[in-house]
C-alpha cells in the first residue's frame, strides 16, 4: 500500500499529499502494487468510467 501511495503524485479524495496537494484529472486511474517473494510490482490501470 505504502508503494502505491508514493506513486501517486497528487491528491485525491482523502489521501491528500502536502507535496502535492492538487488534483490532476489527467491522472485519473488507479495505482495497483503486486508483489511476491518481496518483490513489489507497480501498475499504473485507467479507470473505467460507470453509467
Amino acid at each position: 500500500m505504502t508503494a502505491a501511495a508514493l506513486a501517486r503524485t497528487e491528491s485525491r479524495g482523502c489521501h491528500h499529499r502536502a507535496e502535492y496537494p492538487c488534483t490532476v484529472p489527467e491522472q485519473a486511474r488507479s495505482i495497483v502494487v503486486r508483489g511476491a517473494d518481496d518483490a513489489n510490482a507497480v501498475c499504473v490501470q485507467a479507470l473505467v468510467a460507470v453509467c
